[in-house]
């Protein structure tokens, strides 16, 4: 059998599956793109999807792309997909957060006053300076760039704030984390 028609087989059951689900034959679209590399499963502004059916799309899309284009219907099957990944990704930074020796005394949101004090203690717990690579704003911590703190990629410190930060993303549900990669972001003074 050849890619192309292994692709069309693939194309089709997809395409079966989906129609199971209860979206009209024309709400829809599945297609290898070859940008991609992958089948994309595209939703056309206007198709009525309801949330009930998100658990069936993803299902039926299997490890392929779903795009759907009405951008609120799109925001909820984004945030239905991290919460059935969520348990394999927590398992999976606990594991790199163990591995990395940051488990002990983690420190846990809840018992901070101020975001910006979790923030610090963050840093302290991997052994970065206070205040140099983790910035609380308004309701998020922000990941400076490396070079902000005195750090570089390749510098022994970073990779075990990045697995801290990422296992506190996980683990805390309250708290939310950015990175800047932004070079238009204007630190402010005390960061230059």
């Amino acid at each position: 059998m050849s890619g192309g028609n292994h692709k069309l087989e693939a194309e089709q059951v997809i395409q079966a599956k989906l129609a199971q689900c209860g979206l009209p034959v024309d709400g829809f679209s599945v297609r290898y793109e070859n940008d991609l590399q992958s089948i994309e499963v595209f939703i056309p502004a206007g198709t009525d999807v309801k949330i009930e059916q998100f658990e069936c799309i993803h299902c039926a899309a299997g490890s392929h792309i779903v795009t759907i284009e009405d951008p609120k219907c799109a925001a909820a099957f984004r945030d239905f997909q991290n919460e059935k990944l969520r348990p394999h990704l927590l398992a999976q930074v606990t594991k790199d957060a163990e591995a990395a020796g940051l488990l002990a005394n983690f420190p846990v949101r809840r018992d901070f006053h101020s975001l910006r004090d979790f923030a610090e203690a963050l840093e302290k717990h991997v052994g970065v300076t206070p205040g140099s690579a983790l910035r609380a704003e308004s309701n998020r911590i922000i990941v400076l760039p490396p070079v902000w703190g005195g750090l570089d990629a390749n510098d022994r410190r970073f990779q075990p704030l990045i697995t801290a930060v990422t296992y506190a993303s996980f683990s805390d549900e309250g708290t939310q984390f950015g990175f800047i990669g932004n070079e238009a972001f204007v630190p402010h003074e005390k960061d230059k």
